[in-house]
């Protein structure tokens, strides 16, 4: 199954894999730190290696495209790059709940 949902303008994508095999306009380690940056510098997409839990990460991911302002900029894509299988089904559960199918 795929880990991807669209909500508010983005998409929120899971990868399973190393970061180095993505091409993005900015990296992070830090999902709001990431996000805040992204929208200064008008990045369209944002690549994130959690350090967080999964819930942590998709509820600071929901919390800023709600919080966003109309007409502002903010990253059209946020992947998720994760190392493992295992961790890749905790964050497709927690995406699925946080961003339901519309």
């Amino acid at each position: 199954m795929l880990g991807i949902r669209h909500y508010a303008g983005s998409a929120i994508d899971l990868w399973q894999g190393e970061i180095s095999d993505f091409d993005c306009d900015l990296q992070s380690r830090d999902i709001r730190l990431g996000l805040i940056d992204a929208q200064v510098k008008a990045k369209r997409h944002l690549v994130y290696v959690p350090d967080e839990d999964a819930h942590d990460t998709m509820a600071a991911i929901k919390e800023f495209l709600d919080d966003r302002v109309a007409g502002g900029t903010y990253p059209k894509r946020i992947t998720v790059i994760l190392s493992d299988a295992d961790q890749y089904k905790t964050y497709q559960s927690e995406l699925f709940s946080v961003f339901p199918e519309s």
